[in-house]
């Protein structure tokens, strides 16, 4: 549709393309699907973070049209 997107690493395997999304965040990782964001837990560090699975079935649909 004109637009584009980052992907850190596809993979093709006999079982289909796989999907790697590096993140530098460190410590324990929370997130659900109803949360609007995830949280990283280090000790007594913590960070929240903008949930990345709320876009995924976007990006799940711009790789299907690119790598048919």
């Amino acid at each position: 549709m004109g637009g584009g997107f980052h992907v850190d690493f596809l993979l093709l395997t006999l079982r289909g393309v796989w999907w790697i999304d590096l993140r530098d965040v460190r410590g324990n990782i929370s997130a659900v699907i109803r949360w609007r964001s995830g949280r990283s837990m280090d000790g007594p560090r913590r960070f929240t973070f903008t949930n990345p699975q709320s876009a995924l079935y976007d990006r799940i649909a711009a790789v299907k049209a690119v790598a048919r």
